[in-house]
């Protein structure tokens, strides 16, 4: 698909989780789960030579000097749109119950800022399980008071992963830059930390993922970095090794049932940041690019990026900025939404809740879940976004 592609020498535990996770089919994403739990190195080669693989590892700060480490394509995605959804955590549990009863993974799910009490949310689906999660998405939408469901299943997603993202501005910009320069349109937008993924039309997915990968200089070697990642990493592992030594045989089997279990390791509220949105602009190749050109120009740091269906070829893009850049990202994207012929707006009353732990990808339910305990909690949701 990419001539030019190269081999990794090595990658951390979270950044081939993701690669696995959005499309890039090395290696099972249960697999690395059990290796991160475990603290598990895991080297990957080749069973028809000697060759040195690729290590997989615990991360390392040495490698968030490099903002992007792969780039990755899933074409067998479909996307389902609820549109004049009630704004409510309520509406969410009853949506997302209703498609974990039925066993099937949600991939990707983005709402947009709610207007008017309504709001709008996108998710996708693997594309031969649409139609079971249509007959449960429109149950549940009819029931909850919601209007039309829509859905696509002639759409791609391609995405990028890094640790370097936590430390680098300007990565989304790269990103939709390269695909504007190829004229092709963004559908839909979701991150994590170290990930940005997007929504493109299947027939145009394969040339998003060269020009992306392009844009990163992925064929570059990096090989003196990552030798220095290997050997500060397996050192790393030696010395947990040594602590665990002593461990009894016992109780390593009493560790054995709990492998399978969705472990989430980490709920975190940051309410340290910021949301920018920017309202009704065209919904055309090159117009992300535009916006995040100037906040990478702003040097402000972007988190979450949420952008979502179009409507009469209009879209709204929602972002996160640390809340002490906001001021500039404001400035920015004021003067953008003029020239686009939108608005902006900044809300820094918000927080952001993080639920993240081993397991949650190959789960069903995972959702639900969250939305039931907000419900219970009577907490708003006013944007979300998913690795």
């Amino acid at each position: 698909v990419v001539p030019e592609a190269r081999k990794l020498d090595a990658i951390s535990f979270d950044e081939m989780l993701e690669l696995a996770s959005v499309g890039a089919r090395v290696m099972h994403s249960r697999s690395i789960e059990f290796a991160k739990k475990f603290g598990v190195p895991v080297h990957v080669r080749s069973s028809f030579s000697d060759a040195d693989g690729t290590w997989i590892l615990p991360a390392s700060p040495a490698m968030e000097q490099v903002p992007v480490c792969g780039v990755a394509m899933d074409k067998d995605e479909a996307r389902i749109t609820i549109v004049e959804v009630p704004d409510s955590p309520e509406t969410l549990h009853q949506i997302f119950s209703d498609v974990a009863e039925r066993n099937l993974v949600v991939d990707m799910i983005v709402q947009n800022i709610p207007t008017d009490g309504k709001t709008q949310i996108s998710f996708t689906v693997m594309r031969g399980e649409l139609h079971e999660a249509l007959r449960s998405v429109e149950e549940a939408a009819k029931e909850a008071g919601a209007g039309q469901v829509r859905y696509e299943d002639n759409v791609s997603k391609v995405s990028i992963v890094g640790a370097g993202m936590r430390i680098h501005t300007g990565v989304a910009n790269r990103m939709f830059s390269a695909l504007a320069a190829e004229h092709i349109n963004i559908k839909m937008v979701s991150t994590s930390e170290i990930k940005i993924s997007v929504l493109v039309d299947r027939d145009r997915a394969v040339e998003a993922l060269r020009a992306v990968h392009r844009a990163f200089q992925l064929d570059e070697p990096r090989t003196a970095q990552e030798a220095s990642y290997i050997s500060e990493s397996l050192a790393q592992t030696r010395r947990r090794e040594m602590s665990l030594r002593d461990e009894s045989l016992a109780a390593v089997v009493e560790r054995l049932p709990s492998m399978e279990a969705i472990v989430v390791n980490a709920v975190q509220a940051d309410t340290t940041q910021a949301r920018v949105t920017v309202f009704n602009v065209p919904d055309r190749p090159g117009i992300a690019a535009r916006v995040f050109q100037r906040i990478a120009e702003a040097n402000v740091m972007v988190d979450m990026i949420v952008q979502n269906v179009s409507t009469e070829g209009y879209t709204h893009i929602s972002f996160t900025v640390p809340r002490d850049q906001a001021e500039r990202a404001e400035r920015q994207v004021n003067a953008v939404a003029r020239e686009l012929g939108g608005t902006a707006a900044v809300d820094s009353n918000i927080a952001k809740i993080t639920v993240a732990g081993v397991g949650m990808r190959t789960h069903t339910g995972v959702a639900a879940r969250i939305f039931d305990a907000l419900e219970k909690a009577r907490v708003p949701v006013h944007m979300i976004n998913t690795s």
